[in-house]
């Protein structure tokens, strides 16, 4: 279900859900149960944690969902980090409630948000705000692994843009974030793509992945495993400005250079 590349993440996850069972006094499991069933936000991350390597994954994103709608940054972790690493259709929230988390100081979501940045799930590739998001991991007790992480990326990155990343992870420490751009579909995804544009006509019309949109019309188009809903806003001689159903912004399509 999850990514090996996270495998080092998991291990450091499954030492705090030890830690948290004994730090708490918790006595047995049914004790765990009985207090988050009674509202205990930290009981029903710990819950949700023992229910996943019994691939309980409902009851589990349950759980995490209980806590972290109560404001607990780890059950805000545990619900991001499985939304956003089990469907593609679930990492636009999955980042939300991870952005959530990492801006309260839950080390592990600042690690997951590094990746999603890095790697363009559920929002725009961003290398500069992936390695500062990775440096303030590095300086919390579970980064041990952050600096290795960064000096991979620093491996690719320029001079100046490493300078810039060091600059916004400062921002970062004053508490001055930077929110991801919500993206369910990567904007270099060669699967949805602007292919036709027909503006000499009374009607304006934009072929979008095969299908045919007019200025204000809403269709479903499928993406890989995905079926969207896409709201064509604007058409211009060779763009066209969409909405897409579950972003918080419009994205503009340029028409694609084979179609020219």
């Amino acid at each position: 279900m999850f990514s090996g590349t996270l495998l080092f993440t998991i291990s450091i996850q499954a030492q705090n859900s030890v830690g948290n069972v004994m730090t708490m006094g918790f006595g047995d499991m049914a004790e765990i149960k009985k207090r988050a069933e009674a509202g205990d936000a930290q009981a029903q991350v710990i819950l949700g944690k023992a229910l996943e390597p019994h691939q309980k994954w409902a009851e589990a994103l349950a759980w995490f969902r209980e806590a972290a709608t109560q404001g607990n940054a780890d059950g805000q972790y545990e619900l991001g980090h499985m939304l956003l690493y089990s469907s593609p259709t679930n990492r636009v929230e999955g980042l939300q409630w991870t952005y959530l988390a990492a801006t309260h100081d839950q080390a592990l979501a600042m690690f997951d948000m590094s990746e999603a940045l890095r790697l363009g799930s559920g929002t725009v590739t961003n290398m500069i705000a992936a390695y500062a998001w990775m440096e303030l991991f590095s300086e919390t007790p579970s980064g041990v692994l952050g600096r290795v992480q960064m000096n991979e990326m620093a491996l690719t990155m320029s001079t100046s843009d490493l300078q810039r990343a060091q600059s916004l992870a400062a921002e970062f420490k004053t508490g001055h974030w930077q929110r991801p751009v919500l993206r369910i579909i990567p904007e270099d995804d060669p699967h949805f793509r602007l292919t036709g544009v027909a503006s000499g006509m009374k009607e304006k019309l934009a072929i979008i992945d095969g299908k045919t949109f007019s200025e204000g019309q809403s269709s479903k188009v499928r993406v890989n495993a995905l079926t969207i809903t896409v709201k064509c806003l604007k058409i211009e001689k060779d763009s066209a400005l969409v909405m897409i159903d579950g972003e918080e912004s419009p994205r503009q399509l340029q028409l694609s250079q084979f179609s020219k």
